[in-house]
C-alpha cells in the first residue's frame, strides 16, 4: 500500500513538474517571440505554432538556442503526454540543433545530453555523430575526438561524394566564423586533410 501511495505522489510530482516547465517554456517563448519581432504568443501555442516561428528569421546564435531549447522543452511535454503520437525524427532534429547552438553559444554543459537524445530518437541521423566529436574536442578531450574523427571521416555523410570529413571541415569553418579556435582543432583540421 505505501508503495502505491508512493508510485501516485511520484507520478503526480512528475506531471507537476512538466506543467511548469511547459508554462515557463510558452512564457518564455511568447517574450522571445516578442524581442525578434514576430508577436505574442498565446498561452494556447503548442509545438506546430513555435515551429512556424521561422529559424532564419532569428538573427543571433543564443536567440536560435533559445528557440531549440523551447522546442526541446515542447517535444519533452508532448512525448510524455503521446509517447505514441511524437514526431521523433523531429525531436532528434531539435535536440541535435540545440547541441549545435549550445556549442556557438558556449553553453558545452548539456550537449552531450543532448546529442544521445539525439541519438536515441534518430539512429540514422548522421548530425549527432558529427558533433560529438567536436564536443569532446572543445572540452579539451583531444584522443576522444581523435577517434572518433578518424572513425568516421571516410563514411559517406549526405553522399558518398560528401563524408564525415567534408562535414567536419564546414563546421570548423562555421566554428571560426563566430570565432572559436583552438589548436585542437587546428591539429584535427591537418589530421583530417
Amino acid at each position: 500500500m505505501i508503495k502505491n501511495h508512493y508510485k501516485i505522489l511520484t507520478m503526480k510530482s512528475i506531471t507537476i513538474a512538466f506543467s511548469f516547465i511547459f508554462l515557463f517554456v510558452v512564457v518564455t517563448a511568447a517574450a522571445e517571440a516578442q524581442s525578434v519581432n514576430q508577436g505574442p504568443i498565446s498561452h494556447t501555442s503548442n509545438s506546430r505554432q513555435l515551429d512556424a516561428i521561422k529559424i532564419s528569421s532569428l538573427k543571433s546564435n543564443r536567440e536560435k538556442w533559445l528557440h531549440y531549447y523551447n522546442m526541446v522543452a515542447l517535444d519533452s511535454v508532448n512525448h510524455q503526454n503521446s509517447p505514441n503520437n511524437t514526431d521523433e525524427k523531429k525531436m532528434s532534429e531539435h535536440y541535435n540543433s540545440l547541441a549545435w547552438y549550445s556549442i556557438l553559444v558556449n553553453k558545452l554543459d548539456h550537449v552531450e545530453y543532448y546529442l544521445k537524445q539525439s541519438m536515441k530518437y534518430d539512429p540514422l541521423s548522421k548530425y549527432p555523430y558529427a558533433n560529438m566529436p567536436l564536443l569532446f574536442l572543445l572540452q579539451g578531450h583531444y584522443n576522444d575526438a581523435k577517434k572518433l574523427y578518424l572513425k568516421y571521416k571516410n563514411q559517406p555523410f549526405d553522399s558518398p561524394q560528401f563524408t564525415f570529413k567534408d562535414e567536419f571541415l564546414l563546421d570548423f569553418k562555421e566554428l571560426a566564423a563566430v570565432g572559436i579556435t583552438s589548436k585542437d582543432i587546428t591539429r584535427i583540421t591537418h589530421l583530417l586533410q
